[in-house]
Order: structure tokens, then C-alpha cells, then sequence
């Protein structure tokens, strides 16, 4: 990427050369998803060839020869960067060894272990290891200690496992963090005898704890039972039983309480009372039907529910059982604060053993971090690396480049909240990184161009940028020629239109002007020059020809009028922006009632912008512009004098103090509104196919629609389409989809075509669905999950069940980041007729009844 002009650069060719090394290694797995611990290793092995040096052999003998090959070898670049030794030290059967090994990952565990640090004890602490002979009855262990250590210090971090009873891998999604800043000091060969006596301090402080956490357990789970609870809860209990008093009512309270009964009973008939007596009637519908006759109130039933009390105590009885409870909740209570502190103590000194000057001289700063996403079978691969010129994370997702957060970071590293973890940390020594800032401050700064590259390599450079910009003015050259082939189409289209429409706007015209007469083919020299080749410049000339019809119809007005034989055409195209704008603004005022089932804004872009509370001087500015760029008015000697006046006065406009400022506001209106307009084609689209229940083809419409109505509704709701609308035709595409995927899956053997469907539409929508906030759209998420679980309860074989249990992890965890399906983007003559199909659209959804279910939706 030095020196490209490109965004980004396309990898097919690495990949490519890169799966074929793969398939000559293993066959069958060209194609297949391979581990990233074997990516790295094969392509450090390529970059370690890449730097190996050929010495010359010329000059030198033999032995010169050994000695700079020898030299060559150490001065490798990758082997300095990414290799270190350690020494394996141990005992096997009774006999010492002592090996040294070059590393370029260091393999960790995850499973059972809450940090690196707790990993790494593991991995190079005394353990023991597998001998030859089995019937040997000597133990065997080994220790690692790292003799050195690489610059670049990566960790390769072991998440998947070989699931023996399902035959196949899963991942491994638990827990462990990492520290910015890690120190390998007790790790060194160097010091090991430092290392080896903190380590047994550490062993006898962690046994310490263990017999600590056994007491304190005993007292917070006190009990010989099933029930255990806090020994200080049993004494204070205990101690309030003895406190309680009996109620000395509860007699008195008894034989009241049949003479309360006696008038509801002397009401009630003898067939009444011999069908309660055989119908038996449960304690809950006698009491309901109490409550029910009777409004609830304190009552003498409600004294009779008292607390347990003894029922025989004596006061020196009390008062001895008093002092020894409340003595002996004080002695638990001091025991149990007592543990505490110990443990408290005791955790602080494990913690910190290694926290000293001594043991913090070998510091090295998280550099990179490789997180994976997905499952053991299939997942998503992106990369966090810390930039240390800005000092910030950045996030590397495919194309994107993004800045990150450390808590951004964990929370998607460290594992356990979701199926995303780290796989990969690489460290960097932190001196290292330190020279490099202190030398960049002050050596020469850094090129990040072609003379940074060497001679071969910047000559493909140079010919690739030179092949992307021809390809660049290409492209525009198209697209330009395309805009004016589609502007010049769309004019004429406009007077040869609907014949109706055309022979009233005609006979208005040619009552109003005379001679003058519609051409379906006007001159663009005068647009043309105005507007340029860009098509974002010709907005303002294709949007004035959505209202070419009424600019026509006011122009015819307003040259029969005094003021314009008196006071010319300035004054008459005052008028007649004057008389447009009442016009559209009363249209303004009926939104509210048309809206979803018209929508006037795809009429007239001044509509639009009344509606979103635009400057006036942009409203001007539109009108202005309705006049100066409609074709039509160059056809007669009146009629071109007005647009003629109103080009004077946008040139006035942009001349103006503040004429380039509102150039560019006008400019963002225009592109706005062309947004909306295509954001409208893609809803329209998707529901004509969605009416032709073609919801495969459907949904790809209706996914762009609801996210380019959400980038453009971000600041005003009517600079888009009603957001519940949108979402509920995007959440009933899904559902029916997924309603035939499930009968597919029921119903056929060959199920992997209903998967495909799910995995490459359903499952990339469904993170929207439970995102959106719409409470009818995570409601249709679970509906379909409900669907799928629904299966395992069917018969539907082993093959399908294997399957099922796959594509169910992937759907109650699916991709945050998923890839849309790619739709072409609308041209202008697909625009020409959008407000008649959208009422077509509209008018069907209303009779089918799906409008008034859109409005209900939450």
C-alpha cells in the first residue's frame, strides 16, 4: 500500500498462491478453511526464505563460506524478529536432560486458567510429562526457561477442541484476559533461582488459601442438611425465635371467628350448602371468592398470621440463652472478618510476588491482537493494532479501518460474553519501541511513498497507479455520457409522455404562448455547459425536470400578465416563483394526511424541502433553478426571457458574499434528495417483488432500503420513508422466507440448499432484526429461532440433526459484521416513472390490508 493510490488491494493473487501451497501439502484441503497457527508458520516461512541471504563464493574458501552462511543465518530478519529459544530442563525416567528449542508461537491453554500469566506458570512450571515406558515408576517432569526472547513475542492462544462424543471440533469461548503490559522476567533462564523460591512462596501461600477458603466456606455454608446457609443468619434466627412472644389472642381470635361466619351462613340455602360440601371446593377458590364478595382490610384474620414463637420460657431461660447467642454471633462474626483479612492479605502477596524492580526488567507492550468470530468451522478473522505514532487501537476489518477503544478491545478479545475471541496476542519489547520513538524524533521523517520502495517494487507500484487511474477516467467518462444519454432521454420522454397530460399542458401553452410549440427533442448545448460532465452536477438540471409540466403552465401564466410587458422578465419570474411556492407549500400542509399512501415529495424536490425545514434562501435557490433548467422554456422568444432571467439570478447568487456557502448546502439538498429518491426505487422494487412473492429476490431491496432510510432519517424523520413501514415488509420477507426454508428442511433430504438460504440471507439479517429496537422486530427474530429449536424435538435423523445443531449456533450467535448482497444501483430513466409506481404499490398494500398492519407495528 505505500506509495498506491488505491484504497485498498486486492488479495485474490496472495490467497491464491497461498491455497496452493496448502493443497500440496495436504490433498483435499485446497479449499477448505485452514487453521491460522499453520497460516502463520507457512508464511514466516516464506518471509524467513524471502530474507535469506546467498553469500558469494567467490574470494573465499570453504570454510569462509560456512562462516557467512553461518552469519547469513543469524542475521535473518524474521528469524531476529519472530524467533526465540527457551531451554527444556527436566528429569525422564531418572535421568536429567537439559534441551534447547526455537519457538516462533508459544502455545497456551485457555481451558481452566483465568489469565496469561496463570497459562504461562502452567506451561513452564515443574510439570510432569509423558514417558517411553509405561511400567516406569519414576516421575518425570520438565521446566521451561526462555533463553531468549524475540522482539516480536506472540502468543497463539488454543480455543478449539476435538469434541469426542459429537466427532468433530468445537471452540473454546471461555474467559481470559490479558494484560497492555506484560513482564517475562520470571520466565528468564537468567532467573531461575529467583523464580524458583518465589514459586514455592507462592505454592505454600496458595495451599494456605485453599485451607482459609475451606474455614470461611464452613461458616458461610453452615448446616448438615441439603440447606446450608450463614452460621451468623442460624444464631441471628435463632435468637429472634427466642425474642418472639406468643399472641395471646389467638384464642379469643378462634371463637370469633365462627361467630363472623354466622350471617354469611344463615344467607346461604340448603342446596347451596350441600353443593359445597359435595363439590369440595379448593382453599384457593374459597379464598378467591372471599376476596371477592368481601374488600380486603385488616382484619383478625390477618393477626392470626403471626411469627413462630416458644410457647414455654423462662425469663432466666431467655436471658442465658441471650448471652450465649448473641456472644457466640459475635465471636462467628470476628472469625469470619478475621478470614477475610487473611485471605485478603494472602491474595495481595501472591499478586504481587512478582511486582518488583526485580522482576519488571523485561516488559513487553500488546501490539496486535487477532480476534475470531464464528464458530470451529466457519467464522469472521479481524485484527486490533495499536498505533504508537497516534497512540490509539485500530481496528482492521476486512477493507475498513477504524479507531478502537481498550474497552472496545476486551470486550471483544477476551471471550466469554459471545462467540468473538482473541486466538493470536503479539507482544513487542517495550525497549525496543522506545529506541525506535527516540531515534524517529530525531532521524529524518519516515517516507511513505514510491522512494521508500525498492527499485522493482516501486515500478509496479508506478504502473499500477498509472492502470488505476486510466481505469478512473474511464469510468467517469461512462458515467458522464450515460447522465447526459438519460438526461436527454428523460427530456424528451417529457413531452411525449402520457397523451393526456401532454395535450392539455399543449393546448394551455399554445392558448398562452401562441406559436410556440412542444419539441420532443430540445437543445442541451446551453445545460450541457451549465451543468458539466459530472453527474452530481446535473441534479439541478434533472430535478427541474420533474416539474417541467407546471414551470411550463406557470411561465404561460405569468408573460400574458401586465408585469411582464412593463417591468420585464426579472419581475415576472419573481411572480412566478412567488405563485410556485404558495402552490408546493399547501402541498406541504396536506403530508401529514397523504403520507405513506401518496408521497408529493417524489413530484417536486421543493416539496421535500419545505418538508425538512430548509433555509429559505435554499427554497430560492430550487425555485430559481425549476425555471433556469427546464429544456422546455428554450422553445419560445417569452418564455426563454424568464429562464434567462432566473440563470442571471442564480449567477447573482453564487457571486454573493455567501454564494459559495450556499452552493454547497444547495449541493447537499441535491444529493440528499436524489438519496431519497433511490432509497424510494429500492422500497418500491422490493415490494413489486414481494407482491410476486419472489421474497428471495425481495429481500436484498428491502435490507438497502431500511439502511439507506436510516442514514438518511439519521437527523429529521422526513428526510426518509417511515421507519415502521419499511421494517415491516423487510420483517415479513423474512419471516416468509424462513417459513419456506423450515418446510424445505422438513420436508426434503437434500437440505443443503435450505441452509444456504438461511446462512446467506436469513442469518446476516437477523443482527439487524435485534439491533433495529423496533419490538415487532426482535419479536419476529425470536420467531424464527422458536421455528429451528422446534426441530429437535422431531424426528428428522442424524444427518439433519448434525447439521441443525451447526447452523443453530451460528443463528443464536450470529456475525455482528456481515456482508450484503450487492443490487445494482437505479438509473435515472428507472427514477422517470417512480410517484405512478409507487402509488401502484401503495394502492395494493392498502387493499391487501399490510398498510394498517404497518401502521400498528411497534
Amino acid at each position: 500500500m505505500v506509495g498506491s493510490s488505491k484504497k485498498y488491494v486486492d488479495p485474490s493473487k496472495a490467497v491464491d498462491i497461498l491455497k496452493e501451497a496448502f493443497s500440496q501439502s495436504a490433498v483435499g484441503v485446497g479449499d477448505a478453511q485452514q487453521d491460522v497457527s499453520e497460516f502463520q508458520h507457512k508464511l514466516l516461512e516464506w518471509l524467513e526464505d524471502a530474507f535469506k541471504c546467498h553469500p558469494s563464493t567467490s574470494g573465499h574458501g570453504s570454510g569462509g563460506d560456512n562462516s557467512e552462511a553461518g552469519e547469513c543465518s543469524r542475521r535473518n530478519p524474521m528469524v531476529e524478529l519472530f524467533y526465540g529459544q527457551y531451554r527444556a530442563e527436566g528429569v525422564n525416567e531418572g535421568k536429567g536432560f537439559s534441551n534447547d528449542e526455537t519457538f516462533g508461537q508459544f502455545p497456551l491453554q485457555v481451558n481452566g486458567f483465568r489469565d496469561i500469566h496463570e497459562s504461562l506458570e502452567a506451561a513452564t512450571a515443574q510439570g510432569e510429562i509423558e514417558t517411553v515406558s509405561t511400567e516406569s515408576t519414576q516421575k518425570s517432569g520438565q521446566e521451561l526457561w526462555f533463553t531468549r526472547l524475540p522482539p516480536v513475542l506472540t502468543f497463539e492462544l488454543s480455543r478449539f477442541q476435538f469434541n469426542q462424543q459429537l466427532g468433530r471440533p468445537e471452540k473454546i469461548h471461555n474467559k481470559i484476559e490479558f494484560p497492555h503490559i506484560i513482564y517475562m522476567d520470571r520466565y528468564l533462564g537468567l532467573n531461575k533461582a529467583e523464580t524458583r523460591k518465589r514459586r514455592e512462596q507462592v505454592k505454600k501461600l496458595k495451599e494456605e488459601l485453599v485451607v482459609l477458603y475451606a474455614k470461611l466456606d464452613k461458616f458461610n455454608h453452615y448446616g448438615s442438611g441439603s440447606k446450608k446457609v450463614p452460621l451468623q443468619d442460624v444464631l441471628s434466627y435463632a435468637l429472634e425465635f427466642a425474642h418472639t412472644k406468643p399472641d395471646s389472642s389467638n384464642v379469643s381470635v378462634s371463637s370469633q371467628d365462627v361467630e363472623m361466619t354466622s350471617p354469611f351462613k344463615a344467607n346461604v340455602s340448603t342446596s347451596s350448602v350441600d353443593n359445597m360440601v359435595t363439590d369440595s371446593p379448593s382453599k384457593a377458590e374459597v379464598s378467591s371468592k372471599i376476596s371477592a364478595a368481601t374488600p380486603p382490610k385488616c382484619s383478625r384474620t390477618t393477626a392470626m398470621i403471626c411469627d413462630p414463637a416458644p410457647r414455654h420460657i423462662e425469663e432466666t431461660e431467655l436471658k442465658v440463652l441471650q448471652q450465649c447467642l448473641c456472644r457466640w454471633r459475635t465471636e462467628v462474626e470476628q472469625d469470619v472478618r478475621e478470614l477475610q483479612e487473611k485471605i485478603s492479605s494472602l491474595e495481595e502477596s501472591v499478586n504481587g510476588m512478582y511486582k518488583d524492580d526485580l522482576m519488571q526488567r523485561c516488559p513487553y507492550q500488546l501490539h496486535a491482537v487477532l480476534v475470531h468470530e464464528g464458530q470451529a468451522a466457519s467464522g469472521h478473522y479481524w485484527a486490533y493494532i495499536y498505533d504508537t505514532e497516534r497512540q490509539e487501537w485500530l481496528k482492521f476489518n476486512d477493507i475498513t479501518v477504524s479507531s478502537a477503544s481498550w474497552e472496545d478491545l476486551v470486550k471483544e478479545s477476551v471471550g466469554g460474553y459471545h462467540n468473538a475471541s482473541a486466538y493470536c496476542l503479539m507482544y513487542v519489547d517495550k525497549s525496543h519501541m522506545d529506541d525506535q520513538d527516540s531515534s524517529s524524533t530525531t532521524d529524518m521523517p519516515q517516507q511513505c511513498d514510491l522512494e521508500n520502495l525498492p527499485d522493482d517494487l516501486k515500478v509496479v507500484v508506478m504502473e499500477d497507479n498509472k492502470k488505476f487511474n486510466t481505469e478512473i477516467e474511464e469510468w467517469d467518462r461512462d458515467q458522464a455520457n450515460k447522465a447526459t444519454a438519460v438526461s436527454t432521454q428523460g427530456c424528451g420522454s417529457s413531452g411525449e409522455g402520457d397523451g393526456g397530460s401532454e395535450m392539455k399542458a399543449s393546448k394551455v401553452v399554445s392558448n398562452c404562448l401562441g406559436n410556440w410549440s412542444l419539441f420532443p427533442g430540445p437543445n442541451r448545448s446551453t445545460v450541457s455547459t451549465q451543468t458539466g460532465s459530472s453527474l452530481k452536477n446535473q441534479y439541478p438540471v434533472i430535478h427541474a425536470e420533474l416539474s417541467c409540466k407546471r414551470t411550463i403552465e406557470i411561465v404561460s401564466d405569468v408573460v400574458e400578465l401586465e408585469t411582464f410587458q412593463t417591468k420585464g422578465a426579472p419581475a415576472a419570474l419573481k411572480l412566478a416563483c412567488s405563485a410556485e411556492f404558495k402552490r408546493v407549500e399547501q402541498i406541504v400542509k396536506t403530508l401529514p394526511h397523504k403520507l405513506p399512501r401518496e408521497d408529493p415529495r417524489l413530484q417536486h424536490p421543493v416539496v421535500y424541502l419545505i418538508a425538512c425545514n430548509a433555509q429559505s434562501k435554499v427554497i430560492d435557490r430550487f425555485l430559481y433553478e425549476q425555471f433556469a433548467y427546464c429544456p422546455l422554456l428554450q422553445n419560445d422568444e417569452r418564455a426563454r426571457k424568464i429562464q434567462e432571467a432566473a440563470r442571471s439570478k442564480l449567477k447573482q447568487l453564487l457571486e454573493s458574499p455567501d454564494g459559495q456557502k450556499l452552493d454547497q448546502s444547495c449541493q447537499v439538498y441535491h444529493e440528499r434528495y436524489h438519496q431519497f429518491r433511490r432509497l424510494v426505487y429500492y422500497f418500491v422494487k422490493g415490494l413489486q417483488l414481494f407482491n410476486d412473492e419472489r421474497y428471495g429476490d425481495s429481500l436484498p431491496y428491502l435490507v438497502h432500503a431500511y439502511s439507506q432510510n436510516q442514514t438518511l432519517a439519521l437527523k429529521i424523520d422526513v428526510y426518509g420513508l417511515q421507519e415502521n413501514l419499511v421494517c415491516f415488509y423487510r420483517r415479513q420477507c423474512m419471516l416468509h422466507i424462513n417459513d419456506m426454508v423450515a418446510h424445505q428442511f422438513e420436508n426434503n433430504d437434500d437440505i443443503t440448499g435450505a441452509l444456504d438460504i438461511m446462512n446467506d440471507m436469513v442469518l446476516p439479517c437477523l443482527t439487524m432484526l435485534l439491533n433495529s429496537g423496533n419490538q415487532d422486530d426482535v419479536c419476529a427474530a425470536e420467531e424464527i429461532r422458536e421455528k429451528w429449536c422446534a426441530f429437535l424435538g422431531h424426528e428428522i435423523g442424524e444427518k439433519k440433526v448434525e447439521k441443525l445443531q451447526d447452523f443453530l449456533s451460528k443463528l443464536f450467535d450470529p456475525p455482528t459484521e456481515t456482508k450484503r448482497t450487492q443490487i445494482q444501483s437505479p438509473s435515472m430513466s428507472d427514477l422517470k416513472d417512480l410517484y405512478k409506481t409507487y402509488l401502484d404499490v401503495m394502492d395494493l398494500a392498502e387493499r391487501s390490508g399490510y398498510l394498517e398492519r404497518a401502521y400498528r407495528s411497534k
